[in-house]
C-alpha cells in the first residue's frame, strides 16, 4: 500500500515555484515520484470505488494542482509564442476563474514585495463571501460547493507559497 506523503501537494509546489524557477524550468515541472505514485494510487482506488473521504480530497487537491500547473504551462507557451490573449475574458463565474487569475498572476513575474502582497480579485473575494454566506445557510449548491473548494485550494497554494517565499527572504529553508 503506499502511504500518504507527508508533504502536501501544494507545499511541494509552493517550494519549486518559491524558487522563481525560470519558463523552461516551469515547462518542464513534474512532481516528485512519491507524490507521482501517491497519485496512481490513488487513482487506481478511485477506479475501484474504494476511496475513502479523505482520499477524495487529496486526490482532488491533486487534480486542483495538476490543473493549475497546466494553465502556468500554457500560459507560459502563449507569451513565449507571442499570441496575446483575449481583451476581454469570458466570464461564466468568478471563482470558475480563479485559477486563470492566479496563473496570470505568477508568470507575469510578480516581485518578491508583489507576491507577498498578492490578494485575489475584488470579483473573486466578493463571490467566496457570498459563497460562505449560503454556505453558512447550508445553502450551497453542488457546483457552488465545489467553486468554494477550488477557492479552498487556491488560498492554500498561493499561502504556501507566500510562506515560502518569506523563509528564502530571511535566509531560512523550509
Amino acid at each position: 500500500m503506499i502511504e500518504t506523503p507527508a508533504r502536501n501537494v501544494f507545499a511541494v509546489i509552493a517550494d519549486f515555484l518559491a524558487d522563481d524557477p525560470t519558463d523552461e524550468e516551469l515547462l518542464a515541472y513534474k512532481l516528485p515520484d512519491d507524490l507521482q505514485n501517491r497519485v496512481s494510487h490513488l487513482l487506481y482506488l478511485n477506479r475501484e470505488a474504494e476511496l475513502t473521504c479523505e482520499q477524495r480530497h487529496e486526490l482532488d487537491d491533486f487534480v486542483y494542482a495538476d490543473n493549475m500547473i497546466s494553465l502556468l504551462k500554457t500560459k507560459i507557451k502563449l507569451r513565449q509564442s507571442g499570441k496575446s490573449r483575449r481583451e476581454e475574458p469570458v466570464i461564466d463565474t468568478p471563482v470558475r476563474n480563479l485559477p486563470v487569475a492566479v496563473a496570470e498572476f505568477l508568470t507575469s513575474d510578480p516581485t518578491d514585495d508583489e507576491l507577498l502582497a498578492y490578494m485575489f480579485p475584488e470579483d473573486i473575494q466578493a463571490r467566496v463571501h457570498f459563497l460562505l454566506d449560503r454556505n453558512g445557510e447550508g445553502e450551497l449548491t453542488r457546483d457552488e460547493r465545489h467553486e468554494l473548494d477550488d477557492f479552498i485550494r487556491a488560498n492554500r497554494m498561493m499561502t504556501s507559497l507566500k510562506i515560502n517565499r518569506e523563509l528564502r527572504l530571511k535566509g531560512l529553508k523550509p
